[in-house]
């Protein structure tokens, strides 16, 4: 099994209380890296609905940022289907949100492991106190270091998420080629990362899923993504081939369904995933495998 040498386990019962268990590795948050898979465990009874205040942030971006009040740890909140209110009490939108901002968030109480975290399972965001852009002050480094616009030359990412019954997985399969374009001092640019076909990949090789039969997983993207081609392979078969260096068998296809923003397949241990997704830029395969829980 590949797994990112620092994993952590998040015990996420409330996420003031989080707790990171490692072992060999630093206490200090990592950045996500490609190929990497966090879990984060919780009581489903505690975790139905879970209330805590941040301060609200809003990037350059324009993207929010959320500073839990009692950890002091930033994540960005999943606010596409949360009930916004203002602080008169009247329904709103995320755009009302400003820098400053005191909210009450209630939720499901599950953060997934990333720095900053990614906390999916919000249903209610309560502007409390108005608030000022000088309570962010104390905060001033950090957000300067989040601050910081994607690199429009990199490739999307994609993140892999499944739920099993004692955890929320979420993993960050490798890509596996792609072409992508964007703008250099005024000009396009477009490149082209050729690679070998999806089923040459060793599997001790590859980021792995770790689940006990056929399971729902979200795929999202830091960039928006039109479309989503799925195709899997059987590991038996890919094993069994007398030259895995040169064999072309042939991949089945799997169905995808649209989603809140993430696309929706079914996954299931034996097979080898490999996805295509489409975005303005360009086109991005990744890959990863799925074994026995």
């Amino acid at each position: 099994m590949k797994t990112h040498p620092c994993l952590t386990l998040f015990a996420t019962a409330s996420l003031a209380a989080s707790l990171a268990l490692t072992a060999g590795c630093s206490a200090q948050p990592s950045l996500p890296t490609e190929g990497s898979t966090s879990i984060d465990r919780g009581s489903d009874d505690v975790a139905q609905s879970f209330s805590s205040t941040a301060l609200a942030v809003v990037l350059d971006n324009g993207s929010v940022l959320f500073i839990d009040r009692d950890t002091e740890s930033p994540y960005y909140p999943g606010l596409d289907t949360a009930r916004i209110v203002d602080a008169d009490g009247n329904e709103t939108s995320a755009d009302a949100l400003t820098s400053g901002n005191v909210v009450r968030v209630t939720g499901n109480g599950i953060m997934l492991e990333s720095y900053p975290g990614q906390y999916p399972g919000i249903t209610d965001v309560e502007i409390v106190d108005e608030g000022a852009p000088e309570n962010l002050e104390p905060y001033a480094d950090m957000i300067s270091e989040l601050n910081v616009e994607r690199d429009p030359a990199e490739p999307a990412q994609a993140t892999v998420e499944y739920r099993t019954e004692q955890a929320v997985v979420s993993l960050m399969p490798q890509t596996n080629g792609y072409t992508w374009s964007y703008e250099e001092n005024g000009e396009g640019v477009t490149v082209t990362a050729d690679v070998a076909d999806p089923v040459q990949a060793k599997a001790d090789d590859l980021i792995d899923a770790q689940v006990d039969g056929p399971t729902d997983a979200a795929v999202s993207f830091d960039v928006p993504a039109s479309d989503l081609r799925v195709t899997r392979w059987s590991e038996a078969d890919i094993a069994g081939a007398t030259d895995p260096n040169s064999i072309n068998l042939p991949g089945e296809d799997v169905q995808v369904t649209a989603s809140d923003g993430a696309y929706v397949f079914t996954i299931e241990p034996g097979y080898r995933y490999f996805f295509e997704a489409t975005f303005d830029a360009g086109t991005v395969g990744y890959l990863f495998t799925v074994r026995e829980g």
